[in-house]
């Protein structure tokens, strides 16, 4: 998320801190529960007929125990100077 800042007849983005993701432990009894298809987040997911406005996890299958996302990649300047020598 970013939001807009006014400088003069231009405008930038002024970057926002993002917290870090958090991934579902996936081995808590709620990770692995079947969806309840009656919470109103389960009804709004398309697999169930619904239009995904809410786009939110099915009320049963909450993780307590939620931690730290890996970042699948890093992006260094080394590494983007390699990939260019390389082409």
């Amino acid at each position: 998320d970013a939001d807009w800042e006014h400088a003069g007849s231009e405008y930038t983005t002024v970057a926002k801190a993002a917290s870090p993701r958090k991934d579902k432990c996936g081995e808590c009894t709620a990770c692995l529960r079947e969806q309840c298809r009656t919470c109103k987040f389960c009804k709004d997911m398309k697999k169930f007929g619904g239009k995904s406005i809410l786009k939110q996890a099915c009320i049963e299958k909450r993780c307590p125990n939620k931690r730290r996302a890996l970042s699948a990649t890093t992006v260094t300047p080394e590494s983007i100077s390699r990939k260019s020598e390389r082409e």
